[in-house]
């Protein structure tokens, strides 16, 4: 309320001076509710104390309330307050697709001597459209990786559901799932396609350029994006699928990591290249150079982690785990109906994803298998040695070499461990008769009476488990 007096309006009692706003992000809306959007100096000019002092922030285009700042007990006569400005934003303000400027009105309210009295000033402020980011915290991109988009969802899982059961245990499900993903977007069409001026390259080096970025369906829907958007896209998709990711940035550039099931110390002994990972946090990460879409998945990954490895060594590589980022900057989802996504054919999907698996099966095996063959003919056929072979085979899903192995053994000996890893291969293999349907090379194979019902029961069971979970437990792998 005002006060007046003869010869015209009464002075306030309160001066709003040093007001400053900065540009408001339309993604970041949700971050202004807690982190300032900008400050603004409350002064008493009263002879008195003003009591029960509270500011307020209001856009009445983009905002439901005023949202209050702050909240004084009392000001002295002749003093200042320095308050910090913010807004709860509507989920409208997504809609804007070019910066526009609106009326910021801050409001504080006061008692002096016991009336209250208002003061409002009118500031204008610029909202940058909803694609608009600096890159002053490169954390910030996690705002746009929006897990829970319907088409986002739908492409996900679609891939998922048509490679999820073709590889057998023995690979990492995540890495698996990486390299799918991967792939089907290779298959959709998806473009390496870079703005020379709005670069990540560019904009990265100055903190206040604001960039342009694509949430993940837009760039499904433009078939293109430079390293930012792809990022973006390709975390977005795993994240769907609870694989946890995360963005790497060097200078001029960003990629991402995902996360691996296998443990840490696990990692580092079983794939032939841990050099190849990144550990963080007792986690295994596998990053991906995303903006080869048209190179193999190992192809992608070799590149970034040459580049992690580079970058690394000179202290200029960072490594933000969207968890994390997702605390200071949330997700949001884009507005509108989007356009319709095609799914990538699934049989060019699969066909690749099988070429992709086998590669890296012969990769990760092939050293090792010329190792214990090397193995077994200085040791004339050594059931032992040739047991690992076969759980070496069996590990990585390569199911009829293992069984060619275990069968034999057993062929020249009841050799306990290959009768038992005989059995977990027929549970895998969904064999109801179990040990009953062995065939042995060179001989017929052992009468069942040979091996205990229990152990057979045990074996059986063991496989069950094996099957259901992908943990591969074999006898005599060491």
């Amino acid at each position: 309320m005002a006060s007046y007096q003869l010869g015209g309006k009464r002075a306030p009692a309160v001066h709003i001076w040093g007001m400053r706003l900065d540009d408001v992000f339309s993604v970041f809306y949700k971050y202004y509710d807690d982190h300032a959007l900008g400050e603004a100096v409350i002064e008493n000019r009263e002879a008195s104390a003003l009591t029960d002092v509270k500011a307020t922030l209001l856009i009445r285009q983009y905002m439901d309330a005023p949202k209050d700042c702050a909240v004084a007990d009392f000001i002295k006569p002749g003093d200042t307050q320095k308050i910090d400005l913010y807004g709860l934003f509507k989920d409208t303000v997504l809609n804007i697709t070019e910066a526009t400027k609106v009326p910021v009105e801050i409001t504080v309210e006061y008692s002096l001597k016991g009336e209250k009295r208002s003061q409002t000033e009118v500031m204008t402020l610029k909202i940058l459209d909803r694609n608009a980011m600096t890159w002053d915290d490169d954390r910030r991109a996690a705002a746009f990786v929006t897990v829970k988009d319907p088409q986002i969802l739908s492409f996900a899982k679609n891939v998922l559901a048509a490679t999820d059961q073709i590889v057998g245990a023995g690979v990492d499900r995540r890495l698996l799932i990486g390299m799918a993903l991967h792939d089907a977007l290779a298959i959709y069409g998806l473009a390496y396609s870079q703005d020379p001026a709005r670069s990540y390259s560019v904009t990265s080096l100055n903190k206040t350029a604001v960039d342009f970025l694509q949430f993940p369906r837009q760039t499904l829907e433009y078939r293109a994006g430079d390293c930012d958007d792809l990022s973006i896209l390709y975390c977005a998709l795993l994240e769907s699928l609870n694989v946890d990711t995360a963005f790497i940035t060097v200078p001029g550039h960003i990629y991402m990591a995902f996360a691996l099931e296998t443990e840490d110390s696990d990692a580092r002994k079983s794939f032939l290249h841990p050099e190849d990972l990144i550990f963080k946090a007792g986690r295994a990460w596998v990053p991906v150079e995303i903006t080869q879409t048209r190179a193999s998945f190992l192809d992608a990954w070799a590149t970034a982690a040459q580049e992690w490895r580079e970058n690394d060594a000179k202290g200029q590589a960072n490594f933000y785990p969207l968890a994390d980022a997702w605390k200071a900057f949330e997700p949001v989802g884009l507005p509108g109906t989007p356009a319709a996504i095609s799914q990538p054919a699934e049989s060019a999907v699969v066909s690749r994803y099988k070429d992709e698996v086998s590669g890296f099966v012969d990769r990760e095996i092939g050293p090792r298998v010329a190792d214990l063959k090397a193995a077994l003919a200085k040791q004339s056929g050594s059931s032992k040695t040739m047991n690992k072979l076969g759980v070496l085979y069996a590990r990585y899903g390569q199911l009829d070499q293992a069984e060619r192995q275990f069968q034999a053994i057993v062929a020249k000996e009841e050799y306990l461990p290959a009768l038992i890893n005989l059995g977990n291969l027929a549970n895998l293999r969904g064999d109801s008769a179990g040990g009953e349907s062995f065939t042995c090379v060179g001989k017929a194979a052992p009468p069942m009476p040979t091996m205990p019902a229990s152990l057979m029961a045990a074996t059986m069971a063991a496989g069950d488990r094996v099957r259901q979970s992908r943990a591969w437990s074999w006898p005599g792998s060491h």
